[in-house]
């Protein structure tokens, strides 16, 4: 699931502005929200959208990483990841 951050990373790298992930795990939701402000860290995010298509069939959703980000802030978007790995 690390190598989803890479090619997360590279994508922004090469300047694409929307990048899509789709995966029916919730971990890659919550990694991706963990390392997002080390994202914007290395890469300004401002122009670049982060998107992750979660789920299969009738819960087949999609969940802007951005505003999660957002709204949790940076010290509990890098909590996250810790939290989640204690409750499951």
């Amino acid at each position: 699931m690390g190598c989803v951050v890479v090619h997360v990373q590279h994508a922004v790298e090469q300047g694409g502005k929307t990048i899509h992930v789709r995966t029916a795990d919730t971990d890659v939701v919550v990694i991706l929200v963990g390392v997002f402000h080390e994202l914007t860290a290395t890469q300004p995010l401002a122009d670049n959208d982060i998107w992750v298509a979660f789920g299969m069939g009738k819960n087949y959703r999609f969940f802007h990483i951005n505003t999660i980000c957002v709204s949790l802030r940076e010290s509990q978007s890098k909590a996250l990841p810790v939290f989640y790995a204690f409750s499951g």
